[in-house]
């Protein structure tokens, strides 16, 4: 284990955790960014925009929320500890998403920037820790 594993390791644990937080507190709390997505017109008891919307941002959030704990689930597995380069650029992109859905939530943004901010800063995690896995696996069955 290099000297810097020492360190990456649970600054990406600490970060996904995080970054989880930050994306649950979206799924409870959509309500100010939703109404920033509506249409200013639009009466407060209006169910034909406020539904969709909600639907949107649950959905969004829970996918978001289901790859975080598969992420989490393949690093306390364990066989990524040794991909520094890719754990490191996966703290970089965690940092960013958890600051960027962090700020989503403060500023109000609209809820749909949400599904961007997922699909950068959540899906390209997960498809980084599950490279270096797919290439345990290929190593494991070429020695057996």
């Amino acid at each position: 284990m290099s000297a810097g594993t020492k360190f990456i390791i649970p600054i990406k644990f600490v970060l996904i955790i995080f970054h989880l937080l930050v994306v649950t507190i979206t799924i409870y709390s959509p309500i100010q960014n939703i109404y920033a997505g509506i249409p200013a017109n639009t009466p407060i008891g209006e169910k034909s925009f406020y539904t969709p919307a909600f639907n949107e941002t649950q959905a969004v959030g829970s996918i978001n929320l289901l790859f975080l704990i598969i992420e989490l689930c393949i690093l306390v597995f364990g066989q990524n500890l040794f991909y520094d380069f890719f754990n490191s650029l996966q703290i970089f992109i965690h940092f960013i998403g958890a600051f960027l859905t962090t700020w989503y939530i403060i500023e109000g943004w609209n809820y749909r920037s949400l599904k961007y901010i997922f699909g950068v800063f959540t899906v390209i995690p997960m498809c980084l820790e599950f490279f270096p896995l797919v290439i345990y696996l290929v190593q494991k069955s070429k020695q057996m």
